[in-house]
């Protein structure tokens, strides 16, 4: 029972803490005066990530392999679920910027991290997973990315920048501060408490990462999208997914792979191809139907997919 009730108040604080350091972090920004759509990608997509932050450092520090599962099935719920839904919600007009550029690089660092994660290409070739070698590989092309969206600068209008809330200085800092301790300690009673369910049920524990975990950690970006689509704030709905996955993808697993080499188990196969699958009908929804717009239609397809695999997680879970 303390278990638990361990696993849920580490949830709480883990989504709430999140918030506190994305509102924190993009209060800052806005001081900066970066674009609603550099804040979407980098800021408030890093931010949402941070559970999936936390729970692949301490995977990597446990050495199991939760965090793998958690990150391919948060990014197939952000793409398929979120999206979808928030297209139902409010069809978007996707910038062709967006498109070439950022929807290109999602695909690209899901492509590459899927590809060290099965093939053995840097360090110990017997190694299935990602080795230190591959690891400082993946963190530069992290480093590479966000030198990229600082630089960068997209057009955007006077009016895409009236929202979110503006903090004082101390203020801001002092919660992205609570922000990260939350999400720290909660990530450390998340995995705890998954590991004890894992244990308990007779099941796989990345198959808890794959469906409960990863659809939790992704509460963060779900009602950022959402409260985004119902607004009609397309860069921040959007661009939250966007950067929330090419962060997940070579941010976390470079991060988590310096810090311990990430194994991978094959049983995971499917699901590695899946997400691989989202990125691509992402792209594919731009150029079929009516150009460069995520419409009702589409939305339908992507939940309905996800319904689809997420019944095939629970069909590999023997009960």
């Amino acid at each position: 029972m303390e278990t638990i009730l361990l696993f849920f108040l580490g949830f709480f604080i883990l989504v709430r803490g999140a918030r506190f350091l994305v509102d924190g972090a993009v209060s800052i920004s806005k001081t900066l005066g970066l674009s609603s759509w550099v804040i979407g990608v980098l800021v408030v997509g890093i931010g949402t990530s941070i559970p999936e932050f936390s729970i692949n450092i301490v995977s990597a520090l446990k050495e199991t392999d939760i965090g793998v599962g958690t990150l391919l099935g948060s990014n197939t719920f952000n793409i398929l679920f979120i999206l979808g839904l928030s297209a139902l919600i409010s069809p978007a007009l996707i910038r062709k910027e967006w498109v070439v550029k950022d929807f290109v690089l999602n695909l690209c660092a899901i492509l590459v991290s899927v590809l060290f994660l099965v093939l053995p290409i840097f360090g110990d070739t017997s190694y299935v997973g990602i080795t230190t070698q591959e690891a400082y590989f993946i963190f530069s092309l992290f480093i590479v990315w966000i030198l990229y969206m600082l630089f960068r600068k997209p057009s955007y209008s006077a009016e895409e920048e009236e929202s979110s809330k503006h903090f004082k200085l101390w203020a801001s800092l002092l919660m992205i501060a609570g922000g990260f301790l939350g999400v720290f300690f909660g990530a450390q009673w998340v995995v705890s408490g998954a590991e004890h369910f894992a244990l308990f049920l007779g099941i796989s524990a990345h198959i808890v990462g794959l469906s409960v975990i990863a659809i939790g950690t992704s509460l963060p970006e779900i009602s950022v999208s959402l409260v985004a689509a119902y607004k009609g704030r397309t860069d921040i709905a959007v661009g939250n997914i966007i950067g929330s996955n090419i962060f997940d993808f070579i941010g976390i697993i470079g991060t988590a792979g310096l810090i311990s080499q990430i194994p991978f188990d094959y049983n995971l196969l499917l699901d590695t191809v899946m997400t691989l699958i989202a990125g691509i009908f992402l792209i594919s929804s731009m150029y079929i139907g009516k150009k460069y717009t995520l419409t009702r239609s589409t939305g339908i397809v992507f939940v309905l997919t996800y319904c689809v695999y997420f019944v095939t997680i629970i069909v590999r879970a023997p009960f």
